[in-house]
């Protein structure tokens, strides 16, 4: 039996349910499980995670992040995510990144047959201290120092920062929300799991000014019929 409905807001300590799968933030003890934070309830069946209020973003293998290189130790790099852990950009033995040149992630997207004669061996990309980087998370060890691969440059945007548990909610299911905003606003933009999220051309004001509302409200209900209007009467793309 489960005690809380889909998007209720717990506290720590609350009591989810008897017989529930605690999947995320919350704790099983015997039958019962409960919430380890303050958060919005995600129910799936009789699964039940929490997504926290509040926190400081906590790096998990698959997740896109962006950040700044911050140190750069003979083509090793430092790459700060704007939270409490270390992410570490290192060169594969060929040379490059992971999905980048020289790398096993190297594939042919564009319809051919592939690079089937061995690693293709371009000069690889090399970064500089200030760059602004997105990449991916691809291991973290258990002080939570993080492996990233496949790094861009973001080059010249505007970046803001948004809590990191706010960002599937700016994405949206299957990419809706962020692809909203950019149809309505012409911008590029790149969100990082780790909040904060690169724009640039169209009309980045906007831009912002939607992700804020899509950050603000995030845990209402309506909250995309709210945006397309808000949206809908700035843009002017939309006249």
């Amino acid at each position: 039996m489960i005690n809380v409905k889909d998007r209720d807001i717990v506290v720590p300590g609350e009591l989810l349910g008897q017989g529930v799968r605690c999947e995320g933030l919350c704790v099983s003890e015997g039958e019962s499980g409960y919430s380890l934070v303050r958060g919005l309830a995600r129910v799936n069946g009789d699964r039940v995670s929490i997504i926290p209020s509040n926190g400081a973003y906590t790096p998990k293998p698959g997740d896109m992040v962006i950040g700044v290189i911050t140190n750069d130790f003979g083509g090793v790099y430092f790459m700060d995510v704007d939270g409490p852990y270390i992410c570490v950009l290192k060169p594969d033995r060929n040379g490059g990144f992971r999905g980048r040149a020289g790398g096993r992630g190297n594939r042919d997207r564009g319809g051919g047959r592939g690079n089937r004669g061995g690693p293709r061996m371009e000069k690889p990309e090399t970064f500089e201290v200030g760059d602004l980087v997105s990449a991916k998370i691809s291991h973290v060890d258990e002080v939570k120092e993080a492996k990233v691969v496949g790094p861009r440059k973001l080059g010249v945007g505007k970046v803001i920062r948004v809590k990191p548990m706010r960002v599937p909610r700016v994405i949206g299911k299957k990419k809706s929300m962020i692809n909203l905003i950019r149809d309505y606003t012409g911008s590029k933009i790149s969100v990082g799991q780790n909040g904060l999220i690169w724009i640039k051309d169209g009309d980045v004001n906007l831009a912002v000014e939607a992700i804020k509302k899509v950050e603000a409200e995030a845990q209402t209900s309506g909250l995309t019929d709210r945006v397309t209007e808000f949206l809908k009467s700035r843009s002017k793309r939309a006249k």
